[in-house]
């Protein structure tokens, strides 16, 4: 009995170790999978060296971000065309605008910053890294 109770405890300790090597194998740039950029938190996955998956939440209640560029529309001056995050679940309302362009030029330019971070090494792990 105790002999099988020693090959057990011997083959969880070497999946518990072959699980911690795998994990530390990772880059740590993989780890990275969220950010608050312009005041909003930035969620994401990494395929390859490729960010995907990109979304904004309310950094209140976690839910997603609506965005509206209407005003981008209507204006081909670039300090004029101005995107808004807005909560459409919690009182926050408004979270965030941004000038420059529409929702593609946000996620592009969120996108741009999360890779020269990862790349640069200057992005701090979050505690709450989910995989939403």
């Amino acid at each position: 009995m105790s002999n099988e109770i020693l090959i057990l405890s011997i083959i969880v300790g070497i999946l518990i170790l072959s699980v911690g090597i795998w994990y530390w194998k990772i880059p740590e740039y993989k780890r990275y999978k969220s950010d608050t950029l312009y005041d909003v938190l930035w969620r994401w996955k990494w395929q390859g060296r490729n960010v995907v998956g990109l979304w904004c939440y309310c950094p209140t209640c976690k839910n997603s971000l609506s965005f509206d560029d209407t005003l981008c529309r209507s204006t081909n001056k670039l300090n004029e065309k101005i995107t808004y995050l807005i909560c459409n679940h919690c009182d926050a309302g408004q979270i965030t605008q941004i000038k420059g362009g529409d929702r593609r030029y946000i996620l592009t330019l969120v996108q741009r910053e999360i890779l020269r971070r990862a790349h640069t090494k200057t992005f701090i792990l979050q505690k709450d890294n989910d995989d939403k």
